[in-house]
């Protein structure tokens, strides 16, 4: 083999290689898109309702522990699944990469609602002493809710926790994703007793039609990309070869 054949030959390898990479990069999109539209369709928004969470007087504050925002595509064809699956794709990383989640508490009673999230250790510092629920949410999707006892007067949460994120209003609103490993606070503004609010959770996925849109364009050009560069590599590698001279 000549010093040309072997050039010609690595070349050809190396396209082979990066056409591969395109064509998965392409799949990996297509997949995207699918998932998004399976999860969400063209509104942007998938919403499941978690039921209203309720600790009358004299508790002030319930807190939740254990809980994660997390999604599945419904719908998501199994065969587009398997080929993700193969390529090394994280399905529930490009879900999360494609949107945000969302969790809102809804008042039952006149007021706003206070929602909180934050480390546990500074959240049972909180309410250590104060009359507070713990809330726990069952297969059925019932919130049960265990009173613990204290004659301490909780301040208002505002700026008496450093929340990772915080809200108050009709309804609150946070951010979820960073609920994994941290404690939920549901309350009052003003840290009155008595709490009760109906809770949602929301995957929204901003501007979903341009997503899928984006989705789209890089599947197809990673694909028909993909697909040019492998027919030139295989060219390279196994195509005519210039002959060489005879004398």
């Amino acid at each position: 083999m000549t010093a040309r054949s072997r050039t010609r030959l690595t070349l050809g390898i190396a396209v082979l290689v990066i056409a591969v990479a395109a064509m998965v990069t392409g799949l990996i999109a297509a997949g995207t898109a699918v998932g998004i539209h399976a999860v969400v369709g063209q509104t942007g928004v998938l919403a499941q309702n978690l039921g209203v969470i309720d600790a009358p007087a004299p508790n002030s504050a319930v807190v939740v522990d254990g809980v994660e925002a997390s999604v599945t595509a419904q719908g998501l064809p199994k065969t587009v699944e398997d080929l993700l699956l193969a390529a090394g794709a994280d399905i529930d990383g490009l879900i999360r990469s494609s949107g945000t989640f969302v969790l809102l508490a809804t008042p039952t009673q006149e007021g706003d609602a206070f929602l909180g999230i934050a480390d546990p250790t500074l959240v049972t510092a909180y309410v250590a002493n104060a009359p507070h629920a713990v809330a726990q949410r069952d297969a059925s999707g019932t919130w049960r809710t265990i009173g613990v006892s204290g004659d301490a007067t909780l301040a208002p949460p505002a700026g008496a926790v450093p929340w990772i994120t915080s809200s108050a209003g009709r309804p609150a609103q946070v951010d979820a994703d960073g609920l994994s490993g941290r404690s939920l606070v549901v309350m009052r503004p003003d840290a009155a007793p008595g709490v009760s609010a109906e809770l949602r959770l929301e995957y929204r996925v901003a501007d979903a039609p341009r997503a899928l849109r984006t989705s789209a364009v890089t599947a197809a050009a990673g694909c028909l990309g993909g697909l040019a560069l492998a027919l030139l590599g295989a060219w390279l590698v196994v195509g005519p070869r210039r002959q060489g001279r005879h004398a």
